[in-house]
């Protein structure tokens, strides 16, 4: 029978799934204001004079050094808070001082007429943003069935996506509107109301021995028809089995330090370097581009193409992970991003050439390079959201405890900020200069044909397992035996 944690106990079939998938989007809800505030920010940006001067090209390089820097120092400073904040205060405390930070973030927007104040809103925007990042898989990692855990984790990404679909929308349609007022404060407000109806989660209170309130909480969660005290004490066995009770005695440090956690340590970090050096970045600049030139009136038609493929693929995502396995799915993610990026690398070898006045029928192929460059691309970004850019999050909270993993994920915010608001943009544009589009796309393809052998070697299945299943002592014992 599959090994199973917090998801078995008697009466698992009539367990209701419906509050747990609740919970996921209710939660999830900060990654639509994530979203939202971050095109909100562009929006505010456009009318400061330090930009208005520039033409379009300049002002969008200025744009985003400026606030990506910004941006990356204060995530950078928020996320070692947030690593400590989390162990000492309930998810529900946590995630409200998130929500009232977006909501200070649209208000300062609303009211940025100066340089100075639209950095202050980011700097609020930047914070809110990194705690959105460990609140969802903190607080879905604890309520989860083993069984539909990744599915639930998955739902972040496709909340974002929602975030820019409806900030595409707003934008289109309600153009004299800010887009602060019209989606970002109602999303956050919407969220803090509906947090007051979610449960705390029932690992917080059996990490401080409070049963009671953890049967309460599983309740909620489980429906009437679950069997609580039998879950509570599957869970109780699990906790003990990571360290992560009130009866461990090691600190948090000294178990991140022992060597088969710090080589899941290293499987993590590599599988985060995966994601940035997927080609996703180049592909989406270069996706926007040649939309443009095949269809240079309809910018908004454009944007709603590309953020409806990223979601068909977090939908397919969130469908398999739990079915077929995060293994599986990042192989297949990453080989297919290899494959596509060099076809699109031999695409733009052509459109180059037809580029060069000098180089013989130099426009033969060329439209044909156009509409295939459109095609790989597309597969690219959907293969992407199908794997590498989902389930990296999904495996951090399958192998780490809920004692290690508010530290694990603020340690891989801190590796990962840098390379989302910085290097991603900086390194493509440096080796775009260096050898050109069609360099730069076989440069990624390399590193997503690495990425899948390190995946293929390294890499453990993690489904329908309970979470840090992999760190735990005598857990053929524990897992095999006590929750069969």
């Amino acid at each position: 029978m599959q090994a199973s944690g917090i998801a078995t106990g008697a009466g698992a079939k009539k367990k209701s799934r419906f509050p747990q998938y609740a919970a996921a989007v209710i939660v999830n809800v900060l990654y639509i204001s994530y979203s939202l505030a971050d095109t909100s920010r562009f929006e505010v940006a456009q009318s400061l004079k330090n930009y208005t001067d520039l033409n379009d090209e300049e002002k969008a390089e200025a744009m985003q050094k400026d606030m990506g820097l910004t941006f990356c120092i204060a995530g950078l400073l928020s996320f070692p808070v947030y690593g400590l904040m989390f162990e000492k205060f309930s998810r529900k405390i946590c995630a409200y001082v998130i929500g009232v930070t977006y909501i200070i973030n649209s208000i300062l927007l609303l009211c940025a007429n100066s340089y100075e104040l639209f950095h202050v809103a980011q700097f609020f925007l930047a914070i809110s943003a990194a705690g959105t990042t460990i609140i969802s898989p903190i607080y879905i990692s604890e309520i989860a069935q083993d069984d539909i855990r990744g599915a639930l984790q998955a739902i972040n990404v496709l909340m974002y996506n929602i975030g820019f679909l409806l900030a595409t929308f707003v934008v289109h349609f309600f153009p004299k509107y800010s887009l602060s007022w019209v989606t970002f404060v109602p999303t956050a407000i919407v969220f803090l109301c509906f947090h007051f109806w979610l449960p705390e989660t029932p690992i917080y209170f059996l990490r401080r021995d409070d049963t009671d309130e953890a049967g309460r909480s599983l309740q909620w969660l489980r429906g009437s028809a679950a069997d609580v005290p039998q879950e509570i004490e599957n869970t109780k066995a699990v906790l003990k089995a990571t360290r992560s009770d009130s009866q461990t005695t090691t600190t948090v440090f000294q178990d991140f330090f022992q060597k088969r956690t710090l080589g899941y340590c290293a499987v993590v970090t590599v599988l985060c370097l995966t994601d940035h050096f997927s080609g996703f970045t180049a592909t989406g600049f270069e996706l926007e581009a040649l939309l443009k030139t095949l269809n240079p009136n309809h910018s908004s038609a454009n944007d709603f193409l590309q953020y409806i493929i990223y979601m068909v693929g977090n939908v397919i995502v969130i469908l398999i992970c739990d079915r077929k396995g995060r293994k599986t799915a990042l192989l297949i993610s990453t080989v297919v991003c290899a494959v596509t990026l060099i076809a699109n690398g031999i695409c733009y070898h052509v459109i180059q050439n037809a580029a060069n006045p000098d180089e013989p029928k130099a426009d033969e192929g060329f439209g044909a390079a156009k509409i295939f460059a459109l095609i790989f691309s597309l597969v690219h970004v959907m293969s992407y959201n199908i794997g590498i850019g989902v389930l990296s999050a999904v495996v951090i909270a399958d192998i780490f405890p809920p004692k290690m993993l508010n530290t694990q994920l603020a340690i891989n915010g801190i590796i990962s900020w840098p390379f989302t608001y910085v290097i991603n943009d900086l390194f493509y544009r440096t080796v775009k200069a260096a050898i050109h589009a069609s360099g730069a796309f076989w440069v990624y393809s390399g590193c997503c044909a690495v990425g899948a052998l390190f995946i293929y070697k390294f890499l453990p299945e993690t489904k329908s397992r309970p979470a840090g299943y992999l760190l735990m002592d005598n857990r053929d014992d524990v897992v095999l035996g006590r929750f069969q």
